[in-house]
């Protein structure tokens, strides 16, 4: 895997196995790792941020990632089905730490300020 524009910052895998996301600037790209795995194959791009991506996890039990980024923006993707943010929601700060409920029903997230947010997710 080689051609990122920026340095990688931030990694998740989905609960197969099979997909990689990547962080560092403003767009994830998300690597298909499946069968013979992503060397030579271009990344999905993942475009909604307008800052550095900060944090990515996925949700334990289905195809849903969250992202935080530098634009204080807590957004949720399906990336096997959308190239663009299925929910977003902007906080008071930079998002430094999203963290999924273990049955995967609930995101928090803590951003730069001191805050605690638990979006509704809408997916």
């Amino acid at each position: 895997m080689c051609g990122f524009d920026r340095k990688v910052l931030q990694l998740a895998w989905d609960k197969t196995g099979s997909w990689l996301a990547t962080g560092g600037g403003s767009e994830i790209g998300v690597w298909d790792c499946s069968g013979r795995g992503p060397e030579g194959r271009k990344p999905r791009q993942l475009i909604g941020h307008n800052g550095p991506v900060r944090a990515l996890t996925y949700a334990p039990h289905r195809p849903l990632l969250a992202s935080g980024g530098a634009d204080a923006l807590i957004a949720l993707w399906q990336p096997d089905v959308r190239k663009r943010p299925a929910s977003a929601v902007e906080v008071d700060g930079a998002v430094v730490e999203p963290a999924w409920s273990p049955d995967g029903r609930h995101l928090a997230a803590r951003d730069t300020e001191g805050g605690v947010h638990v979006p509704e997710a809408a997916v």
